[in-house]
């Protein structure tokens, strides 16, 4: 009976022994250590550590014991970036470079890094302020250099991680391109941006033949920025979006040149509907006589038609008397659109460029029509000739009778008097045969046809 009782004893101790010993397991799994936020004071801000780097591609030490902190908002996670963080307080940004691979697992964005800054350096690329080390293995070309991996626990202190950083919402204007700029290296959100309907490739080369790929995007108000991306990153064989919306990026540039970095894909949220109703920029037509899908190339007096060329890679629709043959003494061609729905809409605006060369007098007016049937004679049709001055390139200041113009014009006018009507635009240009008495052989040429929300 004794035994029985020792035996039973025995087992409740057993049970209870387990019982502390699960319960500890599942403490010590469940239940990891919170992290505790070093015990630093912050001496200096980003503003006044980029302060005393004024003159460009100087590198200039940084004296006595500041310290730094900031939030990681840009890691090497995508390769966008390569041996470099950005990290951001409130007063600015700053790239920190660091000699190592895989960054993120230890940096990530949202963690919080103090920077001891005794022995380091700041200079710039390109107008971009960073901090690193001073590389003097080319004693006669010292160079800011990566801090060294095994340096890393002498200058820079783990934070908290999962920090949220709001991105900044602001315009293109506000956006700078000096050293001290406070939006350089941060966080910023740009709203109502979009690729180019002929940006249909991906966010850059996967062969890499070239090492980074350049994008211009632009919203619905024609402001425009560079958006860079490496070959080398992840998603360098992804197609770019075609619709529209914000973008997230870090803000960047490159002398006087203002460009966005991505973390990755999901920075650019183009998924709304796009600035045009109607774009035509001709990228996709062929050199000759121009054909382009929808559009009607009518020559209704003289045998002059619209031409496709280009210039610097850019396509654009041309026309001039001057190699006419025809034996009438005026020459009236026209360039006119597919039919154009502004249904559904509160406003609308059309935008195009245009540029003249040897100019002598043949006019390139722009016009709108309701009631055009696709017939050979346009003339036959009812055409309004767009109210505002500026819509009508004709009336541009500064013909060009030498050469051509230095540059394109561009003209954005309201169509708000045709809402909810279809309508078509028409690009008239009104001539002489050079072996006229009068010799109106001007050349024009029109191109990125819009119509706008």
């Amino acid at each position: 009976m004794k035994n029985k009782h020792i035996i039973w004893l025995s087992s409740i101790l057993v049970i209870v022994f387990v019982g502390i010993l699960v319960s500890s397991c599942n403490k010590k799994f469940d239940e990891p250590p919170t992290f505790q936020e070093p015990n630093i004071i912050v001496t200096t801000t980003i503003k006044d550590l980029k302060a005393i780097h004024t003159i460009s591609n100087a590198i200039d030490a940084i004296v006595g014991d500041k310290i730094i902190a900031g939030i990681v908002v840009c890691d090497d996670k995508s390769g966008n970036y390569y041996k470099q963080i950005a990290i951001q307080d409130a007063t600015g940004g700053l790239l920190v470079r660091l000699d190592a691979s895989n960054l993120y697992t230890t940096f990530p964005v949202g963690r919080k890094v103090y920077i001891k800054l005794k022995g380091l350096y700041i200079s710039d690329y390109g107008g971009v302020c960073q901090i690193g080390v001073l590389d003097v293995s080319i004693p006669s070309a010292p160079a800011l250099g990566t801090i060294p991996a095994a340096l890393f626990d002498n200058y820079l202190v783990k934070g908290s991680l999962s920090n949220v950083v709001t991105p900044k919402v602001v315009t293109v204007a506000q956006l700078g391109t000096t050293m001290q700029d406070p939006n350089q290296s941060t966080l910023i959100q740009l709203d109502n941006f979009e690729f180019s309907k002929a940006d249909t490739n991906t966010f850059a080369d996967p062969t890499r033949v070239v090492s980074a790929v350049n994008y211009i995007i632009k919203n619905c108000s024609g402001e425009s920025i560079t958006l860079r991306n490496s070959s080398y990153t992840n998603f360098s064989s992804y197609k770019v979006p075609r619709g529209n919306g914000s973008i997230l990026a870090i803000a960047s540039s490159f002398g006087s040149t203002k460009q966005l970095t991505i973390r990755d894909t999901s920075d650019v949220k183009f998924y709304g509907a796009r600035c045009a109703i109607f774009e035509e920029d001709f990228e996709t037509s062929s050199t000759g006589v121009l054909a382009t899908t929808g559009w009607k190339n009518i020559a209704e007096t003289g045998n002059v038609s619209y031409t496709l060329n280009s210039f610097g890679g850019t396509k654009f629709a041309q026309v001039s008397a001057f190699s006419s043959s025809n034996i009438q003494p005026t020459v009236t061609s026209w360039l006119i659109s597919p039919a154009i729905a502004l249904t559904g809409l509160s406003s609308a605006n059309l935008n195009f460029q245009t540029i003249d060369g040897f100019n002598n007098g043949a006019t390139f007016t722009v016009l709108v029509s309701t009631n055009y049937t696709g017939s050979a004679t346009p003339s036959t049709a009812t055409w309004t000739t767009l109210a505002s001055s500026s819509a009508n390139p004709s009336s541009f200041s500064g013909p060009t009778s030498s050469g051509y113009a230095a540059s394109w014009k561009s003209a954005s006018v309201s169509l708000a008097t045709y809402i909810g009507q279809t309508i078509y635009i028409g690009f008239r240009y009104d001539g002489a045969n050079p072996s006229s008495g009068t010799k109106k052989t001007s050349t024009w040429e029109v191109d990125n046809v819009k119509v706008t929300r």
